[in-house]
């Protein structure tokens, strides 16, 4: 109804939107709102469901938006992404939407960019508790890496702490809230541990990445400055001349793939570049040039694999830590060179040595103990003999004994030396063996795995300084 004599001119003519324009909570934050919540809070006030929003999104970009919802949570990386996004904000009125995801890395970071890979959710069981109608889930709960609440402190969840099942993605608060099992709340329980440095360290620049992506840009960083850094740190590295062959490695690797395009840098990739250089996450995004100089660390002193492998990595190096150590428990007349522990999981033999050096130094020596050069190269031709001739044959009595014979026709040692080595062979198959490997993989989630490992540096590291 329009009042006799005003005068409604087009400035004061309101600007209607499909959508009502709520506005994203925690702008300009480490705890702004993830664009799942939002999504999740347009749903509750507008009464709408995924499918509906996701049809408004597909139809208003001419069918380049997919009107289904993926599972995973919305990070904003990813040509699909990037427009949902985009639209979301057309339909709301709100531009500042892109701020609840990693939009701002979206010419840089890969879709991929979850350390765990994992499609499963993590809350923090305090603000669960707390939870009221301002309350919302931040984005960096969406990033796996982070193990504890920036607000709380108290470790972030992934399971329900009453019968262990994982939550999946959903928008429905309800559903967030209670365990989709046991139907138990999953406010509950808050456990605070401390973890090694790096962990910590690794937990604050995914904070600072956050608050990057959480405050307004009218453009992502640009491909050609994460370029340029990649470059730089690589020409210091070439003139520094102490890095590792992995550290080299890794560095060579990352910049052929930089120069190619072939493919985008994960979160663990930002990391280790940040850590070699010992700078902070806000350093590289905020003057990516200037922080490529020659600044070369000396943060992972006493170690010699430097990357921060992946955490299914991770679990692998535990493996065949507790392989080596059951190994040894049985006491066998021959041990074969340690990387055959560590070939057989795709593992860095500095790696395993970092995890666990006590174990793998009272490994080495005992192998050094069996003999000269010549003979630890003879016994070990024969150890591969065995290995293929004997793959599949039970180890036997009858089956040791002709093995024995076989193997010292064949590799000229003596019957005494080629019965240490099948003994020894037979030994690693067993402990090598799919349900051996099956039990330690159950022991550690690949999270707590990626933790012990960090554990295991930090007292490597701490050792080697208290040397020195």
């Amino acid at each position: 109804m329009r009042v006799k004599g005003e005068c409604l001119g087009p400035q004061i003519v309101p600007h209607w939107t499909v959508l009502p324009p709520l506005q994203l909570k925690g702008l300009g934050t480490a705890l702004v709102e993830s664009l799942h919540s939002y999504v999740g809070r347009l749903m509750r006030t507008t009464g709408l469901n995924a499918e509906q929003i996701g049809t408004y999104v597909h139809q208003s970009t001419n069918g380049l938006v997919s009107a289904k919802w993926s599972s995973r949570p919305l990070l904003g990386l990813g040509c699909q992404e990037v427009a949902r996004v985009e639209e979301l904000e057309h339909l709301t009125g709100v531009p500042t939407l892109r701020c609840g995801t990693l939009w701002a890395m979206s010419d840089v970071l890969s879709i991929n960019s979850n350390l765990y890979g994992a499609k499963r959710r993590q809350w923090c069981p305090r603000c669960y508790e707390e939870w009221d109608d301002d309350s919302y889930e931040p984005l960096v709960w969406s990033i796996d890496i982070v193990c504890s609440c920036p607000a709380h402190g108290c470790d972030l969840e992934h399971a329900c702490p009453h019968c262990g099942a994982v939550q999946h993605e959903t928008y429905r608060l309800h559903r967030r809230l209670c365990c989709r099992s046991c139907g138990r709340r999953l406010g509950q329980g808050a456990k605070r541990r401390r973890r090694p440095s790096f962990m910590r360290w690794m937990n604050s620049q995914c904070l600072e990445l956050v608050e990057f992506c959480a405050t307004p840009k009218d453009a992502p960083l640009r491909w050609s400055d994460y370029l340029d850094f990649v470059a730089g740190v690589c020409l210091s590295a070439s003139s520094h001349g102490g890095l590792g062959p992995h550290m080299r490695g890794f560095l060579q690797g990352t910049d052929q793939r930089v120069r190619r395009q072939s493919q985008k840098p994960t979160v663990r990739t930002l990391l280790n570049l940040c850590a070699l250089q010992s700078i902070s996450m806000s350093e590289l995004l905020s003057a990516p040039r200037e922080s490529s100089s020659p600044l070369l660390f000396n943060q992972w002193a006493g170690l010699n694999y430097l990357p921060l492998p992946s955490a299914s990595q991770a679990r692998w190096i535990y493996v065949a830590t507790r392989c080596i150590a059951d190994f040894i428990g049985r006491r066998s007349p021959y041990m074969p060179p340690i990387g055959s522990f560590a070939k057989p999981f795709g593992v860095n033999l500095p790696a395993l040595r970092d995890a666990d050096q006590e174990l793998c130094r009272s490994y080495e020596d005992r192998y050094q103990r069996q003999g000269s050069t010549s003979k630890l190269g003879s016994l070990y031709k024969a150890y591969l003999y065995c290995n293929r001739k004997m793959r599949r044959r039970p180890a036997t009595k009858d089956a040791f004994t002709r093995a024995s014979r076989q193997v010292a026709a064949a590799t000229a040692i003596g019957i005494k030396d080629a019965s240490m080595v099948v003994a020894g062979s037979f030994d690693v198959r067993d402990c090598l063996s799919d349900s051996c490997i099956g039990a330690y993989q159950e022991e550690l989630t690949v999270r707590e795995a990626l933790e012990w490992l960090l554990a295991k540096w930090e007292a490597s590291r701490v050792s080697h300084c208290d040397r020195c």
